[in-house]
């Protein structure tokens, strides 16, 4: 692993899936994934999941597909003869030194699934940027609209993929300015002419070169009119003023 943004992403992604990340570490990630084009495997979630539910002891059946999943995932693998309890924010300390009962049944398969995040990690992520975007551009029906500064230009360029019959779409940014996630963010607004307020379409962090940056619209979108990219907090605002607008493409 020569990149040293992947390494990172690899800790932060274990971190996150097994004991929580803090605000600051999530938006760390949040920028490391845009950056580099990488999307994580929801399935490191679920497996983390199952492996929570046994130290803690509960007893409730795991689904038959995902533990047919994570078996699957960890064939190869040789299940350790023992783990040490992983300590949860908020758990009491106390329950960190109960022992972990037998390997059986559905505990078996939830820790092979936590010897298979590392697995995971390695592969690509379910939904690729730049396959999207291929995918996407083959269609008629896709939109596909360069962006454009509404103020003094700075040599940003790229452009927006979206297909309004799935609701998704990519954005190709290159040569923006590189933020701070401690201090902004970048976020996609989506006008709809049927809508008073623009949609969310998510925030994301820019590093020096070019990016693409899948779109998040937290609603529906109708009849798209604009996608502009504006600065605001970290984390992002609900509303925006429009007053720190970066970039702009109408449709």
């Amino acid at each position: 692993m020569n990149d040293p943004r992947l390494q990172r992403i690899e800790e932060l992604a274990l971190d996150r899936a097994l004991v929580g990340l803090s605000p600051s570490e999530e938006l760390e990630l949040e920028g490391l994934l845009a950056a580099t084009g990488r999307a994580l495997d929801p399935e490191i979630e679920l497996a983390a999941a199952a492996l929570d539910g046994a130290l803690s002891g509960r007893r409730t059946a795991l689904p038959e597909s995902l533990a047919a999943r994570l078996a699957a995932s960890a064939a190869h693998l040789r299940p350790p003869a023992a783990l040490t309890p992983v300590k949860r924010i908020g758990t009491p300390a106390a329950a960190h030194s109960t022992a972990l009962p037998a390997w059986s049944g559905w505990l078996a398969a939830a820790a092979a699934g936590a010897v298979a995040l590392f697995a995971w990690l390695g592969r690509e992520g379910a939904v690729e940027p730049a396959r999207l975007r291929a995918e996407l551009l083959a269609r008629a029906a896709t939109l596909e609209r360069a962006w454009s500064e509404p103020g003094p230009p700075t040599g940003a360029s790229g452009d927006v993929v979206w297909s309004q019959d799935e609701q998704t779409g990519v954005m190709r940014i290159a040569g923006l300015a590189p933020n701070d996630p401690t201090v902004e963010q970048y976020q996609l607004w989506i006008f709809d002419e049927t809508q008073e307020h623009p949609v969310d379409g998510g925030v994301f962090d820019v590093v020096a070169g070019e990016i693409l940056v899948p779109i998040d619209a937290k609603l529906p979108v109708a009849k798209p009119t604009l996608f502009a990219v504006t600065r605001e907090k970290p984390g992002g605002v609900v509303v925006s003023d429009q007053k720190r607008i970066v970039l702009v493409a109408p449709i």
